[in-house]
C-alpha cells in the first residue's frame, strides 16, 4: 500500500468517525435509531481505492468509535452493528454499480441493491444478535421483536439506504474525477 492510499484511507476513516457523531433520529417513535452520514466517506473510499479499502475505512471508523466511547458497558455491540451495516450497504452498491455502470438507471438500481442489503442484514442481525445482546448487557427491552423489526428496523434502514444513496450520487458527480484518478492507479 502506498503512502497516498494509506493517507486517503486514514483521512476517509477520520471524516467518517467525525460524521458518526452528527446523527439524528428519523422515526420519532424509535429515537435511538439514528441516521448519520458516516457511510459517505466509506462509499467514496470504496469507489476510490477498492472494496477492501472501503471495508478497512469502515472498520477503522467503528474501532475508533469503540476505543473512544467504550461501547455499551465495554462491549462493542453498536460499533460492530455500525461496521456490519456499512459493509452490507456499501459492498452491494459498489459491486452492482461497477458491474452494470452503463445500464440505464444503474445508480438507482445500485442504491436499491445497497438499501436492500442493508435492510436485510440489519433485520437478521437485530433479530438474532443485536436485540438479544442489548437485552442481556443493558437489560434493554424493545417490546415484541417482530413489531420492532417491522415498524422500526425495516423502515429505518429503508430510509437510511435511500438517503445515503441519494447523498452519495449527488456527491459522485463532483468527486468522480478524483475517484477515477485513484481507480486508474489501482
Amino acid at each position: 500500500m502506498n503512502i497516498k492510499k494509506m493517507t486517503g484511507i486514514s483521512l476517509f476513516a477520520s471524516i467518517s468517525y467525525v460524521l458518526s457523531y452528527l446523527s439524528f433520529p428519523v422515526l420519532p417513535y424509535i429515537p435511538f435509531l439514528k441516521l448519520d452520514f458516516s457511510d459517505l466517506p466509506v462509499l467514496i473510499g470504496t469507489f476510490s481505492y477498492g472494496p477492501l479499502s472501503g471495508t478497512l475505512i469502515a472498520f477503522i471508523r467503528s474501532f475508533m468509535h469503540y476505543l473512544l466511547t467504550g461501547g455499551e458497558l465495554g462491549f462493542p455491540i453498536g460499533d460492530t452493528a455500525a461496521f456490519l451495516a456499512s459493509i452490507s450497504f456499501v459492498l452491494p452498491l459498489y459491486f452492482y454499480l461497477t458491474k452494470d455502470a452503463k445500464v440505464p438507471f444503474s445508480k438507482v438500481k445500485a442504491g436499491i441493491v445497497g438499501t436492500l442489503g442493508l435492510t436485510f442484514t440489519l433485520t437478521i442481525l437485530n433479530w438474532f444478535v443485536l436485540v438479544p445482546a442489548y437485552s442481556y448487557v443493558l437489560n434493554f427491552d424493545v417490546g415484541p421483536i417482530k413489531s420492532y423489526l417491522l415498524y422500526g428496523v425495516i423502515p429505518f434502514n429503508l430510509i437510511k439506504g435511500a438517503v445515503l444513496s441519494a447523498a452519495f450520487f449527488l456527491l459522485l458527480k463532483n468527486l468522480q474525477p478524483f475517484m477515477m484518478k485513484n481507480k486508474n492507479k489501482r
